[in-house]
């Protein structure tokens, strides 16, 4: 049936041709005519979505590695194996899921790409460096899987020395995330998956650090969930952060007094801060144990002018570790215009809410405050 449709179709320009289903051996075939049909059909946009078991990878033919229209190529499922050349001289967007390459076929992909702009690789494996010299590849997002898994190089090198925006999700176990020469990064976001891992874990900890000394140039700053959480277990073990150029800083922190030695810790270290944003999360897995929480920093934030802090409260401390968050913050903030918390607990209709909801805001109207901000609660 697709391939009669496709014979109707004849020969017109495509613009876009999009395939997607659970992929089985026996249509190795079929599929490689569909592709021929949209390459030679001059597509412009491909997308071969292709769930596929971890024996049973679809190999992408060899006419698919030469095209002069193809502006936007999503693949998932493929394995990418050949030895001739890569040429896409218009491909500005490459986005690839759960797939195997070597390295010399990624040096070639991003050699044969002279105009890429964003490349996204998710679920992959076979490389071990990144090495863009291209002044066009405006955003790269590397993303390992949340279960890891023996697949995974222990090394994973980026060098790029004119990337804008960076988004790296790494499985921080056996492998370790080297910066080079991203002179050019304007926003970073860094984060740590996987579980039953141990934020103290040495080796961790000190990739952690080396990753937060090769973005201190950067201006906006994203520190997620597990990645946050080993910078606050580095806090605790007294280390402080190297000093930075960022100017806003959003961190997802655990919801606990812990959190806020690695937040103190970032914000000594963010000198020129002007936008501050917290997002608490909770995880289920052992609690977290530390001394007494900071309860100062030791300098003024000068340039901070916006705070958002969202859902920073535990269920077991109502109102913490926000409230403490937010003194320590209030105080040392001469400039800051507002303070915005978001909390469930504000709109709730039940009286219990309501209660602890104005107990809340008696507190937070009580800290001193260095400046004239508007404390808003959501």
């Amino acid at each position: 049936m697709v391939n009669r449709t496709l014979l109707i179709c004849g020969r017109n320009d495509l613009d876009s041709f999009e395939l997607e289903f659970t992929y089985n051996e026996c249509y190795y075939p079929d599929i490689d005519v569909w592709v021929g049909f949209a390459v030679k059909n001059k597509a412009k946009q491909v997308s071969l979505l292709l769930n596929s078991n971890l024996m049973d990878y679809y190999w992408l033919p060899q006419i698919m590695f030469q095209s002069a229209y193809l502006k936007r190529l999503t693949l998932k499922g493929c394995d990418v194996i050949f030895s001739g050349t890569i040429e896409w001289p218009s491909l500005t967007e490459l986005r690839i899921e759960d797939s195997g390459f070597q390295q010399h076929v990624m040096d070639k992909m991003l050699s044969g790409c002279p105009v890429l702009h964003c490349l996204v690789l998710k679920y992959c494996s076979g490389f071990t460096r990144l090495e863009v010299s291209s002044k066009s590849l405006y955003e790269l997002r590397v993303s390992d899987p949340e279960e890891g898994g023996s697949f995974l190089e222990p090394l994973l090198q980026i060098s790029a020395p004119y990337l804008h925006t960076l988004w790296v999700t790494l499985y921080p176990i056996g492998r370790k995330l080297c910066l080079e020469n991203t002179t050019s990064l304007v926003r970073a976001t860094i984060e740590f998956t996987g579980m039953g891992w141990d934020a103290d874990n040495a080796a961790i900890a000190s990739n952690a650090k080396e990753i937060l000394e090769k973005i201190r140039h950067v201006k906006v700053v994203d520190l997620r969930c597990n990645y946050a959480e080993v910078l606050s277990s580095v806090a605790i073990n007294d280390h402080r952060f190297p000093q930075s150029a960022r100017t806003s800083l959003t961190v997802k922190a655990l919801t606990v007094k812990c959190s806020i030695h690695g937040l103190v810790s970032l914000l000594e270290s963010s000198p020129n801060l002007e936008a501050l944003v917290i997002e608490g999360y909770t995880t289920v897995g052992k609690p977290c144990t530390c001394l007494d929480a900071k309860t100062d920093l030791d300098c003024d934030l000068l340039h901070l002018k916006s705070i958002i802090i969202k859902d920073f409260t535990s269920s077991n401390l109502i109102g913490e570790p926000m409230q403490m968050l937010a003194r320590i913050l209030l105080n040392k903030a001469p400039e800051l215009d507002k303070m915005v918390i978001h909390n469930e607990i504000f709109t709730s209709s039940s009286r219990f809410a309501g209660t602890e909801s104005f107990k809340i805001a008696q507190k937070l109207l009580s800290y001193p405050k260095s400046s004239k901000a508007v404390i808003l609660l959501k």
